[in-house]
């Protein structure tokens, strides 16, 4: 063999081992992202992919259902009813589920989670309304049509409900629990000049719950985050019979309909780009929902009011529902 030869060798063994390494760092790289590890968006959005807001919800959607199908075999050792069975089981289904057969999508409907963004979004991706029209509509009337004409309620057929349920693509869209309490505690019972059918259930909670020597104003009674928390806490109470704080997992069935996508109102916007994406809603964005009504901050500011005797029991009672849907222990309350 001669020198040139020789080299030629070399030349072709280091370009062998170079692809090699490559190929190695290239293997890395993919373990590390599907892995979870700490690395793994960071090496993603600096060298496979620029879009990392649809990357990182979409990450988040998969993490959740994979949180919600482990939660679900925790708490259920049966394997999950047939659709129509759970249709009928559950009663909370009928006023939860919407369907658009326009695009496919099942979605269910929990109060205090952007319930309203929800209605006007599914009125103009079905056509109900005009695009244009998104930003003016009423929210009573965006609600009147989705129900007149996209709500479970309005199919009288069992079997096609189930078959809806069965091939339909699912989401749900969820808020922290205590968040989602405060919010329904500041919307239902802190204002005490209510009329409404909360003005009774205020008056109960005050004399049960506030031991019988809460403050009134003009005649009327002043619950408190604490006298409210008691009320959900009592296991006496029936407190989770009312829609607007009660569970999500009674009212959306997750272990037997197995959501596809769970969105979270904190990454609302993100969540729900990705989503129309997904399924192709036109040029259609998510309205804005109003979350700096009960942020964060609030629910810190309301919470430090609130016995510490109380908050442990609250998260128990509602902590179903952070394992199914993918939320952490307040980190406050994390021992």
């Amino acid at each position: 063999m001669g020198l040139r030869e020789h080299k030629v060798l070399l030349i072709t063994a280091a370009l062998l081992l170079g692809l090699y390494l490559i190929g190695q760092t290239f293997q890395m790289v993919k373990k590390r992202i599907e892995s979870g590890t700490p690395e793994r968006y960071e090496i993603y959005r600096s060298q496979l992919d620029h879009n990392s807001t649809t990357y990182q919800a979409e990450r988040s959607m998969k993490f959740r259902r994979e949180m919600m199908l482990s939660a679900c075999r925790k708490y259920s050792k049966n394997r999950p009813s047939s659709s129509d069975v759970t249709y009928v089981k559950n009663p909370f289904l009928k006023t939860s589920l919407f369907f658009s057969d326009k695009f496919k999508v099942l979605f269910c409907q929990i109060p205090k989670c952007a319930t309203r963004s929800q209605a006007k979004f599914l009125a103009a991706a079905d056509d109900l309304i005009k695009e244009s029209e998104m930003d003016t509509v009423t929210e009573i009337r965006a609600t009147s049509l989705i129900e007149r004409h996209l709500s479970a309620r309005r199919i009288r057929n069992i079997n096609e409900i189930a078959r809806k349920m069965n091939t339909y693509s699912k989401v749900v869209i969820v808020r922290e629990p205590f968040s989602r309490l405060l919010s329904a505690y500041r919307n239902k019972l802190e204002n005490n000049k209510r009329r409404d059918g909360y003005a009774g259930a205020a008056r109960n909670i005050h004399e049960k719950y506030g031991e019988g020597h809460g403050e009134e104003m003009d005649g009327a009674p002043v619950i408190t985050l604490n006298d409210f928390v008691s009320y959900l806490v009592d296991p006496k109470s029936n407190a989770q019979l009312d829609q607007h704080w009660n569970y999500f997992h009674r009212l959306c069935s997750p272990c037997e309909i197995q959501y596809d996508y769970i969105v979270h109102v904190d990454t609302i916007d993100d969540d729900m780009a990705f989503i129309i994406n997904k399924f192709g809603f036109k040029n259609l964005t998510f309205p804005p929902s109003f979350n700096s009504f009960t942020d964060n901050a609030k629910v810190q500011k309301y919470f430090a009011d609130v016995s510490p005797n109380l908050v442990e029991p609250l998260y128990e009672t509602y902590k179903k529902d952070y394992e199914l849907f993918g939320f952490m222990k307040p980190s406050k309350f994390q021992g």
